[in-house]
């Protein structure tokens, strides 16, 4: 009953249940006492130590963080979690190697923890092991059945830093195929097909993103520069003029300056044929 009502304490916290209508979430001082005033009741649940620890860590107090999750460990909580959270505290407090000492102990006893993977991989990454970051980032990316795209993409900066630029493209791919065609994903991968000359390739990554966005005006009009790079210009010029028709069916109102400006450069693109990449 205590792991339930903790749990239902900092839901009500984080939603802002005990705040006026006008506040979106409660001050950090607010959520410290509520929390403190459970713990005069259940100073042996181990979730509302999980809880003091989080607010310890919003606050830079690493040590007291710490203390509370070994709290938290000492009464029951999943040491995995513990571990994993301690290695995120020391990270935090720029003692990386400490923090790699915690999530080696979760990478051995649970080596298919994808979130341990991508926390050891970040430490690594800070203590410029390259190599080792990109493989743990491209390992906890596969385990994890939902990656999140922030993460996906650090992983790929991960490939490319340690020079696998192909690796990069592979994890983009695997990833979407759970998580579908993102754009946060799938745009880096374009520009990293560029950079390797694979135009090709580009268009067809374009062509997946515009399936889920067909009037996309910047996309068609990125699509089309890649076609007449290629030599395709006929394509090239429909999509342009595709791209064109679709920023005039807009209201002025809702162009946007971004918008405005590929209007008249696919106007000037236009009226010149089309014939400048």
């Amino acid at each position: 009953m205590r792991i339930r009502a903790a749990a239902f304490l900092w839901a009500l916290i984080c939603s802002g249940t005990f705040t006026p209508p006008a506040e979106s979430h409660p001050p950090l001082e607010e959520k410290e006492a509520l929390v403190d005033k459970a713990l005069e009741d259940g100073a042996d649940d181990p979730e509302l130590h999980l809880t003091r620890a989080t607010l310890h860590r919003q606050r830079r107090h690493w040590d007291a963080a710490a203390a509370s999750y070994l709290r938290a460990a000492a009464l029951g909580a999943d040491r995995n979690q513990v571990d994993i959270a301690l290695a995120q505290v020391f990270l935090e407090a720029n003692l990386p190697l400490t923090a790699e000492r915690y999530v080696d102990l979760v990478c051995v006893r649970a080596p298919e923890d994808g979130t341990a993977l991508i926390t050891r991989a970040r430490i690594r990454r800070i203590l410029e092991q390259q190599e080792k970051s990109a493989a743990d980032f491209a390992r906890g990316v596969t385990l994890l059945s939902r990656p999140d795209p922030d993460v996906v993409r650090e992983a790929m900066a991960a490939q490319v830093a340690a020079g696998h630029p192909e690796a990069a493209l592979q994890l983009a791919d695997t990833a979407m195929k759970k998580i579908g065609p993102v754009a946060t994903i799938q745009l880096p991968a374009i520009a990293l097909e560029l950079e390797l000359g694979r135009r090709e390739a580009a268009v067809l990554r374009y062509d997946a993103l515009l399936a889920q966005a067909p009037q996309h005006e910047v996309w068609l009009a990125e699509r089309a520069e890649i076609l007449e790079g290629l030599g395709r210009t006929t394509e090239a010029r429909a999509a342009y003029e595709h791209a064109l028709a679709l920023i005039r069916k807009r209201p002025r109102e809702r162009r946007s300056k971004k918008i405005a400006a590929l209007e008249r450069q696919l106007e000037t693109k236009l009226a010149s044929g089309a014939k400048q990449p």
